[in-house]
């Protein structure tokens, strides 16, 4: 079955967009799935240790094999299992996100720095990932739906794609099974390792942040919070939220290693409704996220923005104000 594409005799073919959505899957492997605050942009792909993602990518493999051998209609069965894998892995990570969320309020609860870890959680979003590992999947299920519509039945690879295919689903979804067994099992003792080790996680008597006069002044004089945007923006998967922009810029002589930022909402009355505290810059051992070095401009990704979900309704858009409520200057100054 071909279908005319441009003028000139070029075509396109179900073999061409099974190809094409082995292609993407590939893809989908390396590019962001989600945003995290410290560690940054994360695929599914990670640090190579994921035999998901090498599920994932041997099914494109195999897709591209039944259609490199003529047998595009046996693409159906590597297509559905990836959309398979694709699936059950966006629904573990939401109940993963929400089991973290629900385990930081009870583990935060009555911790003077619950507020930055709730901050943290609120800044965690979906990336564009997805949607391209959603157009690979549905590329390879229409070619090969397409090629059975038009009479092509079984052949001789179809044992080998759908064996090869279950084989290759049941070692990624063994593998999240796997995963997050050892997560539910470790996560009190992660979390109260980190509570112990981790300055943030600390009562304040252990855990000092740069509050003496030194640093408020360097702050107040050579901190700055501009470019503030604020408003209603369209989420790809959070829907409609309140998001917001801004920049910063360290007008000093010092680098920093931490800058919080605290955002007031106001409603239309210009009353404050809420607040929350981000942390563009935030050096630690888990990210390689830089210093704010002297007279840099931290600003974020393009296209990204920071949402806070938790706003009040009544919050009126646009009415926002922001200030640099904390920092911590480098080691090495």
């Amino acid at each position: 079955m071909q279908r005319k594409l441009l003028k000139g005799g070029m075509k396109l073919n179900n073999r061409m967009f099974v190809f094409a959505g082995s292609a993407l899957l590939v893809l989908g492997l390396f590019v962001p799935i989600v945003q995290l605050p410290i560690i940054g942009s994360v695929s599914i792909f990670a640090d190579g240790t994921n035999l998901f993602a090498y599920a994932l990518l041997a099914l494109a493999g195999l897709a591209a094999f039944t259609a490199s051998k003529d047998q595009t209609q046996d693409a159906i069965w590597p297509g559905a299992c990836a959309a398979a894998l694709v699936i059950v892995l966006f629904v573990d990570f939401q109940i993963s996100i929400n089991r973290m969320k629900a385990n930081l309020a009870e583990s935060m609860e009555g911790n003077p720095f619950g507020g930055l870890a709730s901050g943290m959680m609120e800044a965690i979003q979906l990336q564009w990932g997805w949607i391209v590992l959603a157009a690979a999947v549905a590329l390879m299920l229409y070619g090969a739906v397409q090629e059975r519509k038009a009479g092509k039945g079984a052949s001789e690879v179809e044992k080998l794609a759908k064996i090869g295919s279950f084989v290759l689903l049941a070692i990624g979804i063994g593998w999240l099974i796997y995963k997050s067994d050892v997560f539910k099992s470790d996560e009190s003792s992660v979390a109260n390792t980190a509570a112990a080790e981790s300055p943030l996680m600390s009562p304040v008597a252990e855990a000092e942040p740069e509050t003496d006069a030194e640093a408020q002044r360097y702050m107040a004089e050579n901190v700055k919070v501009y470019d503030l945007s604020a408003s209603y923006r369209d989420s790809m998967f959070e829907g409609r939220v309140p998001g917001f922009d801004f920049k910063v810029k360290n007008k000093g002589n010092r680098s920093l290693d931490g800058v919080d930022v605290t955002v007031v909402f106001y409603d239309a009355e210009g009353n404050a409704i809420a607040e929350h505290t981000f942390y563009p810059v935030l050096v630690s051992d888990y990210s390689d996220d830089p210093p704010l070095r002297p007279g840099y401009i931290w600003q974020q990704e393009r296209g990204q923005f920071y949402a806070a979900k938790s706003v009040p309704d009544e919050w009126e858009s646009g009415k926002v104000s922001a200030s640099v409520t904390e920092i911590e200057f480098s080691p090495d100054n």
